[in-house]
């Protein structure tokens, strides 16, 4: 039960007291509640208490039948002797209390009355004190339904208080709407992404609050709501966005949709990294089949034409020669950005570098396959500095092979180096198509290409220039690029001529 004052519904109005003391010609009224083991008065609480088991009208909570008692009963308690004295009745009725109809008794009326000639009698007496009863037990009644009604508003309230709550905690944009599509509650994410104001939208129909299309589609279709696969929408905003549309349904206890629970995953970097993921794997395909196409047909005409001139089979060889360094630059790549994607430390081999020896040697292994390009090496005779000499010679080759792919007409490509007290610097220029400005600093992105149809067409893994960038990083140094659209770009790479040894 309910819990409730334990007073509530028990005592009627006076008005309701005096009707029935006239209709049973009756001198007195008592009502008496059932507290765990005893009766106590309604309208005397604290002074009138008696044991529910000794009590004469105690065998209505028992028996639940109406009882009638004279003054000279020996099975009255004292306290009901002294009910009856104080009041000179000669006899009393009692009659039980059923709040429920098909429960025991909760409670007892009693009447008192006197044996006097032209009195209404004792049939009377008990239609009285039964109707008293009936209001008693009807008025407890009412104060317990509406006890349980609080009750459940309070649930209700608390209920809703907790799903608001958990609404507006979601990070990601949710809304719940009504079973005919019409918007109930929404977090502040998904008014900011949908572009609505929950209070004015609150009660209408999607389609008149929401204005994507696409969207709206979705949380229409009755077929989207439960399991299976969530569809994904795409918004065109200044930046595409993609969604991720989960629907949960809510059912009330008679099964019927009350609700559909719409939450928006933004899965728009997952399906990006997916995309780049399919590109890399195409443009790595790509860049391992066009040297061993190479190698295959060269090593195939070796085998095929025995009587080949000897300079025609060097010649051969050294295409086969240049492919394999492709490919084994192409993997070393591969693995030093695996390592470093992984979180795996990459440890620098230090050691005193003379730089010019080895851009010399850069650039003489670029210039034999580059034929449409002249590379120059400018600078000082000599320039020490601490670095890993394979990674340096790993940079400057990405650099050299970045300036050569993307000057496709050919044309000069420079190698310079000058220091300071504590610096070198080492800059690429080529004569190429140049850099959009908005592409300066994405050049050093994994993946990332130049758009255009004429740098399509030279091909490239895209990971060159982030290998570069993440080995520059490495010795403490930085990368940069300058470019003017249509008339060339420079790299530039800064490293520290004294960097401190260890594991980067």
């Amino acid at each position: 039960m309910v819990p409730m004052p334990p007073q509530a519904g028990w005592e009627p109005p006076p008005t309701v007291l005096d009707a029935t003391q006239r209709l049973g010609d009756l001198v007195g009224v008592l009502i008496l509640r059932a507290d765990d083991d005893k009766l106590v008065s309604v309208q005397e609480p604290e002074t009138l208490r008696m044991p529910a088991a000794e009590a004469f009208v105690g065998g209505c909570l028992s028996t639940g039948r109406a009882l009638v008692a004279n003054a000279g009963e020996e099975r009255l308690h004292p306290r009901e002797r002294a009910l009856l004295a104080e009041r000179g009745a000669d006899f009393m009725l009692a009659v039980p209390v059923l709040v429920d109809p098909a429960g025991r008794p909760e409670g007892v009326v009693v009447g008192f009355q006197k044996l006097i000639a032209g009195s209404a009698g004792g049939d009377q007496a008990r239609l009285a004190l039964s109707l008293l009863a009936e209001h008693v037990a009807m008025s407890r009644r009412w104060h317990l339904a509406m006890a349980q009604a609080q009750e459940a508003s309070d649930r209700a309230l608390q209920s809703s208080g907790e799903a608001e709550g958990i609404l507006h905690g979601v990070r990601a944009p949710a809304l719940v709407l009504t079973a005919d599509n019409r918007l109930h509650d929404a977090n502040r994410a998904a008014e900011v992404l949908l572009g609505f104001h929950l209070p004015r939208g609150r009660g209408k129909l999607v389609s008149e609050v929401i204005a994507e299309p696409t969207i709206v589609a979705v949380l229409c279709d009755t077929q989207t709501t439960g399991g299976g696969k969530a569809p994904e929408v795409r918004l065109s905003r200044p930046e595409e966005v993609i969604l991720e549309v989960r629907i949960s349904p809510v059912f009330d206890a008679r099964g019927e949709l009350r609700w559909r629970v719409v939450v928006l995953n933004d899965t728009t970097t997952v399906r990006q990294a997916d995309e780049l993921k399919s590109d890399f794997v195409s443009l790595i395909s790509h860049e391992l089949r066009t040297p061993l196409t190479s190698i295959k047909a060269f090593a195939a005409t070796l085998l095929r034409d025995e009587g080949a001139r000897p300079e025609d089979q060097r010649e051969w060889l050294k295409i086969i020669d240049h492919e394999c360094d492709r490919l084994t630059a192409l993997v070393n790549d591969l693995l030093v950005i695996s390592r470093l994607d992984s979180g795996r430390p990459l440890v620098l081999n230090w050691q005193s570098v003379e730089l010019m020896p080895l851009l010399e040697a850069v650039a003489e292994a670029h210039q034999a396959s580059a034929h449409r390009h002249h590379i120059e090496v400018v600078g000082p005779e000599r320039i020490a500095l601490s670095a890993d000499a394979d990674r340096l010679r790993q940079i400057l080759a990405n650099l050299v092979s970045n300036a050569i792919k993307y000057s496709p007409r050919g044309g000069q490509v420079e190698i310079s180096a000058e220091e300071t007290t504590d610096d070198v610097r080492i800059l690429v220029r080529d004569q190429g198509v140049g850099i959009r400005p908005e592409h300066l600093n994405l050049v050093f992105e994994k993946f990332f290409q130049v758009d255009g149809s004429t740098t399509r067409r030279v091909g490239g893994s895209g990971l060159g220039l982030y290998l570069t960038r993440r080995l520059v990083e490495a010795h403490g140094g930085s990368v940069w690029a300058e470019s003017e659209l249509g008339k060339g770009s420079t790299l530039v790479v800064v490293l520290p001529k004294h960097a401190t040894p260890g594991v980067q």
